[in-house]
């Protein structure tokens, strides 16, 4: 995965690629601490697998 700087719809934010396929997602720095970052992940680009 690579972070390039997505500066679309007036905010500035990092905009998360899956070198393989495609966009994945937005990482914020508005988040709670210690790390002050949030996710903002698309659905689709998620793999769920079932734990037994």
């Amino acid at each position: 995965m690579i972070e390039i700087v997505d500066k679309s719809l007036g905010l500035v934010r990092g905009e998360i690629i899956c070198e393989r396929c495609c966009h994945l997602g937005h990482l914020f720095d508005d988040g709670p601490n210690p790390t002050r970052l949030r996710y903002c992940m698309n659905s689709s680009a998620k793999f769920f697998q079932k734990i037994n």
